[in-house]
Parts: C-alpha cells; sequence; structure tokens
C-alpha cells in the first residue's frame, strides 16, 4: 500500500515554484474587503516572468470560476467542492481553491455569488440566478452548452473517426448523444468513457 501511494504521489502533476510562491503569498495577505489589484501585484512584488504568467492565468481563472459553479450546480443540482474545483482548473497548491474563492469573497466589486462553510471552506450554496444576472457571466453561461438546456438543439454537420458524415439531419427523429469535451479538460478524460454506456446499453435495440 505504502508503495502504490507512493506512486500515485510520484505521478500526481506537481505545482511549479513559481506557482506556490504566488499561491502563498495570497493565501497571507488576502483581507476581507480589501480587492486583490493584480497590477500593483505585477509591478511590486512579483516581478519574474515565471511570477508574472502565474499572475495572468490565476487572474484569467478567476473570471471563469462563477461561470463554472454555476454550470456544476445546474447539472449536478449541487455545488462544486474544493476539490472538483482544483481539479478543473489545475490546482497544485494546497489551500488554492480555498484562496480563490476568499479572493472573489474580499473583493467588494463582487457580487455575492456563493456561502460557505465556515469550517470547512466548502461551498454550501451557488446562486445561479445572480451569476446569471450579471452581464460579465450571464451571457457567457448562455452561450455554453449548459445554457442550451431545454432549448432546440442546433444544427451540425461533421465527420466520423471513420471518415463518413454525419449530421443533425440523419439523427433526426432517432435518440442520440452528443458529447463535447477536450483533452485539456481532466474530469472530461476521467468521465468520457461513461458515455458510451448508453450506447452498449441501447444497442440491442437498434
Amino acid at each position: 500500500m505504502i508503495s502504490l501511494a507512493l506512486v500515485a504521489l510520484l505521478a500526481a502533476p506537481q505545482a511549479s515554484p513559481a506557482e506556490a510562491r504566488v499561491v502563498e503569498y495570497l493565501k497571507a495577505n488576502v483581507k476581507p474587503g480589501q480587492p486583490v489589484v493584480v497590477s500593483e501585484l505585477y509591478n511590486t512584488v512579483f516581478t519574474a516572468p515565471e511570477e508574472r504568467a502565474v499572475l495572468s492565468r490565476l487572474f484569467n481563472t478567476f473570471f471563469k470560476m462563477p461561470l463554472y459553479m454555476a454550470q456544476h450546480q445546474k447539472a449536478s443540482g449541487k455545488p462544486p467542492t474544493l476539490a472538483e474545483i482544483a481539479e478543473q482548473f489545475r490546482f497544485r497548491v494546497p489551500g488554492q481553491a480555498d484562496v480563490m474563492l476568499r479572493i472573489m469573497e474580499s473583493d467588494p466589486r463582487m457580487p455575492t455569488f456563493i456561502a460557505r462553510d465556515a469550517a470547512s471552506g466548502e461551498i454550501t450554496h451557488v446562486d445561479v440566478e445572480a451569476i446569471l444576472a450579471h452581464p460579465k457571466f450571464g451571457k457567457a453561461l448562455e452561450r455554453t452548452i449548459t445554457g442550451w438546456e431545454g432549448q432546440p438543439a442546433p444544427a451540425f454537420a461533421t465527420t466520423t473517426y471513420e471518415g463518413q458524415a454525419l449530421s443533425s439531419e440523419a439523427l433526426a427523429g432517432t435518440p442520440h448523444l452528443l458529447y463535447f469535451w477536450f483533452t485539456g479538460c481532466p474530469p472530461c478524460v476521467r468521465t468520457s468513457p461513461q458515455s458510451r454506456a448508453p450506447s452498449l446499453a441501447s444497442a440491442a435495440d437498434g
């Protein structure tokens, strides 16, 4: 058991030293009611190119997180866990998901989208309607696959791996499943084999 655990630990992706430095600084310096000003960090605290690259990634991720939380809540009926957020956004530093949420909560310019358990830090509620109503996040959600729920599927045409033409017109009137994913999405890669289950289960029925 020890050897297997050691192999798993060694195989797990590790945070870069630059990312660890940035995250540890944020952990120590994020204060309630005080927004994190990325430009100040960029100009006065983190001047190395690799540190600035981390800041840019975290800045971009910050604005994707409400959308992800709303999508997760709509799709599963429950908020994402800190571990799920960390996996989705490739947070490698322990506590990184928590500090990103703390940044969101501390910024008075950000509406209150979530409620969290004071002891564990886990999200207990996601206000999907507030996210949808926000001009920055609502329109983005409408453009995602999650925003298509209950709407007529748009027409499409593509080619299968076997080189055969495939279109929505050809599938009209028959049950079918379209699963959109990409290799840079760890949860997508993990769950993609499960998407074959409905096809295998109904194969006998044609």
